[in-house]
Formats: structure tokens, sequence, C-alpha cells
């Protein structure tokens, strides 16, 4: 656990400039996909976009209970405007990939029943807001993406709880979001 956490500690927060490649060559193609200009600054906080390096060790807590990613900024006043990426780089399987609640961000918040101040689950504390039901219910279905795709998804979609249930693998993604512009 503790060389997990140094590791984590160390990729949590990434920035362009810590990769070989350009993560911001990939902008030009993403806008053409998703038909929307998009920046790497939060223009809010006026931040560079961070990076994420997702490891989740087998049959280990080393996730985020489920949430959407907006409810931070919704919880401060304002309705942030960016798009997920997830990208998966090695030990991404049916038993281990991030799971969904397919079209929860059509869900009228009302009958969202989530925590304000992030979550504690089995001892562990989270800063994101976990959402506890939805419609009544809290299933979620694990995504399928292959080497060398890209899950892209809005901010406003239910995720997470990616239990790593592998026997033997860890699961490493790379994370990031791109903002509206």
């Amino acid at each position: 656990d503790e060389d997990h956490y140094k590791v984590v500690k160390r990729t949590r927060d990434l920035f362009s400039g810590d990769f070989s490649f350009s993560v911001k060559s990939l902008i030009p193609r993403l806008e053409k996909i998703l038909n929307f200009k998009l920046t790497d600054h939060d223009p809010v906080a006026n931040e560079a976009m961070h990076i994420i390096v997702r490891i989740n060790r087998p049959l280990s807590t080393d996730y985020n209970p489920p949430h959407k990613d907006i409810y931070e900024g919704v919880d401060k006043g304002f309705i942030p405007q960016f798009i997920n990426f997830w990208i998966p780089i090695a030990g991404v399987t049916e038993k281990s990939s991030l799971p969904l609640a397919p079209k929860s961000h059509f869900i009228n918040e009302k009958d969202i029943v989530r925590t304000f101040e992030g979550a504690h689950i089995e001892g562990n504390t989270y800063r994101v807001r976990m959402i506890k039901s939805w419609e009544g219910k809290s299933d979620l279905v694990r995504s399928k993406v292959d080497y060398g795709q890209v899950l892209i998804f809005t901010s406003h979609l239910i995720h997470g709880l990616a239990v790593n249930d592998e026997m033997d693998k860890s699961r490493v993604a790379l994370e990031f979001r791109l903002f509206k512009a």
C-alpha cells in the first residue's frame, strides 16, 4: 500500500508536459468528433487541465464511488462545461473497465440521492460527491473500451465504482477533461 500511494501521489496531478507526446495535439481531432471548440484550461479557475493516471490494483478499493464530475462546481454555484476522456493503458478487461450508468445524464436531479461533501466507504475517504442511487437504482454497466480507443463521456454521466475484479492484473488508465471553449 505504501509504495502504491507514493506512485498515486506522483501521478494524480500530471500535465501535458509530463508526457512524451503533446496532449494538446489531440484537441483538434477531438473538436472534430464533438463538433465544438475545446480548451485545456478551466475557464472558471483559469488553470491548466491536469491528467490523472488511474491505477487500480486487483481486488482493491483504488477507485472513486459512483459520481458525476460536475457536482463540485454545481455545489459552488456553477455548472462547468467539460468532457471526460478515459484512455485504457493496461489491464483493462470486462472485469476491470470503468462502470457507467447508461443514459444517466438524462435523469432529473430530484431523482438522484447523493452526498454533498465527499464520501466514506470501507474506511476510505473520497473527495467526489457519491451518488447513492438514481431513480431508485444503483446498477452500473462496465464500458467496453479496447486499447487504442478513448471513452468520451459527458461530465453529467454517473460513473465510478471501478473495482478491479481481475485476480492478477492492475488496471491503468489515463483520465483527463477538456473544457468547452
